[in-house]
């Protein structure tokens, strides 16, 4: 997890059952994005010396070791995470590379030639993300065409011989694959698709090219998939609706919602930011605009007992804006709120949204040096 305890925020792991940590990174630009093994093994994390998020995926033991490059024959490339299988003998990426982007396979159990990776897909398209198969079988990539006849594409790959499997074009919307079936007889695949404005959960068989909308009367907003509890039959869902943020528990088999968790405040709202550990219980990070980020434990019983894990340091004081300003956006035919704010003796605007699709707007003048964003 990313850490800015130092000053610069750097990847830490922790283990919250014995409370070993350590630091993973040093870079003196900071680094924020990193990937953990389905294991829990290894850590994977992008090591660009020059700070500019362009270079190589490394791989290190979660407990300390030698990092090792898992890609050393391609060039530098602009990445973000990987996806690994549950016997970390394979993994996939995406990566952008001189104006293009590119879906790599890389097996991991290293031999005397050391990792070897193979490309698997090349597109000038926007990739929206990459999936391997828990048995390492195929890999799931998710494509947004742009202005093109159909808005966004599907297409599952063989990792075996990197044939085609399916390939599936969307009319209307971005489909974005978050996670294969652990069963490998079953060809399906959970993903989230926004065809009506709203991000919604989806099931996809790409043997029968089949999309099946997941409805309930309580999914209003974006709801979006954190965590597939398949031995349980459950998907917790994170739901922005009306500039809040709340944790759905969904079971499979009664077609009933448990609201869970905290009911005020902001949460990841992507997959994998909740992790389900043995007894039941979840792990995920939690904050509000009175209280530092931090790392909570929700219980297993009804799941609405809490315990505070680990708690950032505060790095900003509490203080006054001298102006604020509020304007009311219209963004994709829905209302948006958003405010401006400047502090006391401060030559710069701070940006305040709760909405994650203005957060998206805003955050393109992040490196405008009079501008920050939170």
């Amino acid at each position: 997890m990313p850490v800015n305890s130092s000053g610069k925020f750097q990847l830490e792991v922790r283990d919250f059952g014995t409370n070993y940590h350590r630091q993973i990174t040093k870079s003196s630009q900071g680094s924020i994005f990193g990937s953990i093994s389905s294991s829990g093994e290894y850590v994977y994390y992008l090591d660009d010396k020059g700070g500019n998020e362009i270079g190589h995926f490394v791989r290190e033991p979660f407990s300390g070791g030698k990092k090792v490059d898992i890609t050393p024959n391609l060039p530098s490339y602009f990445a973000y995470e990987v996806s690994s299988d549950y016997k970390d003998e394979r993994l996939c990426f995406y990566a952008s590379i001189k104006e293009k982007n590119y879906v790599y396979l890389v097996e991991t159990r290293q031999g005397k030639e050391g990792f070897k990776s193979k490309l698997l897909y090349e597109t000038e398209d926007l990739i929206l993300g990459t999936v391997i198969s828990p048995d390492g079988k195929q890999t799931c990539v998710s494509i947004s065409l742009g202005g093109k006849k159909n808005k966004s594409q599907v297409l599952v790959f063989d990792n075996n011989n990197g044939k085609l499997i399916c390939k599936i074009n969307f009319l209307a919307g971005d489909f974005i694959a978050q996670a294969f079936s652990v069963d490998s007889d079953k060809p399906l695949i959970l993903g989230i698709l926004n065809k009506d404005g709203f991000y919604r959960p989806v099931w996809f068989d790409f043997l029968k090219k089949q999309i099946t909308e997941i409805k309930n009367p309580k999914f209003k907003g974006n709801v979006f998939v954190l965590e597939w509890l398949e031995d349980q039959n459950k998907i917790l869902f994170g739901r922005e609706y009306k500039l809040k943020h709340s944790l759905l528990l969904y079971d499979l088999n009664k077609k009933t919602i448990l609201p869970i968790g905290p009911d005020y405040g902001s949460l990841d709202l992507f997959f994998g930011s909740v992790t389900s550990l043995l007894d039941g219980s979840l792990i995920l990070r939690w904050q509000s605009f009175d209280i530092p980020p931090q790392i909570i434990k929700i219980f297993d019983h009804n799941y609405q007992k809490t315990k505070s894990l680990y708690l950032a340091k505060r790095q900003i004081r509490k203080k006054k804006l001298l102006k604020v300003w509020f304007s009311s956006l219209l963004m994709a035919h829905r209302s948006k709120c958003g405010w401006l704010g400047q502090q006391k003796s401060k030559n710069f605007i701070l940006l305040l949204s709760t909405s994650t699709e203005v957060h998206m707007v805003l955050s393109m003048i992040l490196f405008l040096p009079r501008l920050r964003f939170y």
